[in-house]
């Protein structure tokens, strides 16, 4: 017998089909392969977080807090505002500052976080048959104005979590 006060979860979708018309707007949808890439980035991001010095063997700086922290606003807006589109991969930088790729076929797209005290993301677009792109974008343009309160990704001591920062 199921308890009278058992609410169980949302449904979610994990396949693209028509919603049936009784069920939408009172379920959650979502692609289950940008939740499991989003997973994936997260659980890169954390591991990066505590890269030290020399890192890769040849030299290289360790990630700063500045760095780090320009990240996660990064990240998390580009999570709530383009969930869908998750990044293929996070990497550090050799200077200690995260690049951030999307990979569409043979094209890339590289955004390359630097401190938050520099306000500036630098972005690559390389298109095989085509000269490759740089520009620049101030962070506070991409993420808005800093919030009071900022979802970064922190480890948890269990599983990966989100937790609240300042």
């Amino acid at each position: 017998m199921i308890a009278p006060d058992f609410q169980p979860p949302s449904i979610v979708w994990t396949a693209e089909a028509s919603v049936p018309e009784s069920l939408s707007g009172s379920a959650v949808f979502t692609d289950i392969r940008a939740v499991r890439a989003w997973r994936e980035r997260e659980l890169e991001f954390a591991a990066i977080r505590n890269f030290g010095e020399d890192w890769d063997g040849r030299g290289s700086d360790a990630p700063t807090a500045g760095a780090m922290e320009a990240a996660a606003l990064f990240l998390a807006s580009w999570k709530r505002n383009d969930y869908d589109a998750p990044p293929a991969r996070l990497a550090l930088s050799p200077s200690g500052f995260l690049n951030v790729d999307w990979l569409d076929g043979e094209a890339l797209v590289r955004a390359e976080i630097l401190d938050l005290s520099a306000n500036e993301i630098e972005w690559m677009k390389a298109i095989p048959g085509q000269p490759t792109e740089f520009f620049s974008t101030r962070l506070m343009e991409q993420t808005g104005p800093i919030p009071q309160q900022v979802q970064t990704w922190q480890p948890a001591p269990d599983e990966l979590a989100l937790a609240f920062a300042r």
